[in-house]
């Protein structure tokens, strides 16, 4: 049998109410049961806090109260600081006994006269207040009753019960700690955060062998502008099937669009010009017909809260009529830019630093020109004239299998 007491507890209007409050020596907290805070209507405060058990079970708890009990016999009252929870623990005891078993002193003021009579805890007080409560007086175990001991609430039972069967189906044991196992893996993830560690670059096999590709292959411009060659697998593929007419097929759809807006019209027709301007890609006059060829089709993409945002955008994952796409015959290189933590970090050392961007960056690095055929693309600026072909001759988005240098 554990040891409960009957006490009051007032509301906010200051009107009494009784609770049953269980004495728990193993318990480093208190507890008040949310049908009991609730109704009381008491000031809570935050309190973020993990409690453990039997079994290493751990719970949180997220408010804490505090209540003052009085006793029911006497003028005793205390005050106790407990964290609210949904339930302290289940009824107790376990079941009803039978009230004439026990052969009890009837001097004796019994903190909780309804002991024997299975209900509800409200209040759990632990280990802060439990021997503070005991009195001189204690009476030993017999086997008509359990230890009786004397406290400020009046005189409590608690031990074994002879009366109670040998072996019982449902068992209570209480025991609640405060476990700071929650702030420990906090700290933990934050100083892995923290951590400035050097990561080293594992490349994969392929990321390897294209940054090899990329060392082996690229030249420069008397310009000093970079010149690489697209990182094919194995070998340059021997042919593509139907590729252009997959990309004439598309021409079609993105017209159709464009006729039915002039401004996207004029944009998508400006991108082009100015592609061609900057020498970005040139002019292929009756182009013969080539299967290792790749045309790419292409698509437009538009930021509608930038006006300004606006591409023309080459689709390198587009498949040929064999469900080949000229991505699928190019390794992926490793990532070459520096990771946003570092750049983060850099960026806060200096008093003032200055954040730009390169524009038209990958469009500064060159493609081989015995391979721009593999970057064919078809266009008309009138929609009316013939379509006419053209090759990239940079390296360019929506491609994969970017060596590019830092």
């Amino acid at each position: 049998m554990l040891s409960t007491v009957l006490a009051y507890v007032y509301d906010a209007n200051g009107c009494r109410r009784a609770c049953r409050v269980l004495l728990d020596s193993g318990s480093q907290i208190n507890f008040i049961s949310r049908h009991l805070a609730d109704p009381l209507d008491i000031k809570t405060r935050s309190s973020d806090i993990s409690i453990s058990g039997i079994n290493n079970v751990t719970t949180r708890a997220f408010q804490a109260a505090e209540i003052r009990l009085h006793s029911r016999t006497n003028s005793f009252s205390i005050l106790v600081d407990c964290i609210v929870t949904e339930h302290v623990t289940g009824k107790l005891p376990a079941f009803t006994l039978k009230r004439n078993a026990f052969e009890i002193p009837a001097n004796l003021e019994l903190a909780d006269p309804q002991f024997h009579v299975s209900s509800e805890i409200d209040v759990l007080i632990g280990a802060e207040h439990f021997w503070s409560l005991l009195c001189i007086g204690q009476i030993k175990a017999t086997p008509s009753h359990p230890t009786l001991q004397k406290t400020r609430f009046g005189w409590i039972l608690a031990g074994r019960l002879h009366t109670a069967p040998k072996a019982a189906s449902h068992v209570h044991s209480l025991h609640a700690s405060i476990s700071n196992k929650q702030l420990h893996e906090q700290l933990s993830r934050f100083w892995d955060v923290e951590n400035i560690s050097a990561v080293s670059n594992h490349y994969t096999s392929e990321e390897a062998h294209c940054e090899r590709h990329f060392l082996e292959n690229m030249t420069r411009t008397d310009q000093d502008k970079f010149i690489v060659k697209l990182p094919f697998k194995e070998s340059e593929p021997d042919a593509f099937v139907n590729s252009r007419e997959i990309a004439l097929k598309r021409l079609g759809g993105i017209e159709r669009r464009l006729s039915r807006d002039s401004e996207l019209k004029t944009r998508y027709s400006q991108f082009i010009n100015e592609y061609n301007t900057l020498g970005h890609m040139k002019l292929i006059s009756d182009p013969p017909e080539d299967p290792k060829s790749f045309y790419l089709p292409h698509h437009c993409i538009v930021k509608a809260l930038a006006a300004n945002k606006f591409r023309v955008v080459f689709d390198a994952s587009a498949k040929d009529a064999a469900g080949i796409s000229l991505n699928d015959t190019l390794m992926v290189g490793p990532t070459v830019q520096q990771d946003l933590f570092t750049i983060l970090l850099r960026f806060r050392t200096h008093r003032f630093a200055f954040s730009a961007d390169i524009v038209k960056m990958y469009r500064q690095i060159l493609v081989h020109p015995s391979q721009t055929r593999y970057q064919r693309i078809l266009w008309r600026d009138d929609f009316t004239s013939t379509v006419a072909t053209y090759e990239l001759s940079t390296v360019t988005y929506g491609r994969y299998g970017r060596c590019n240098p830092q």
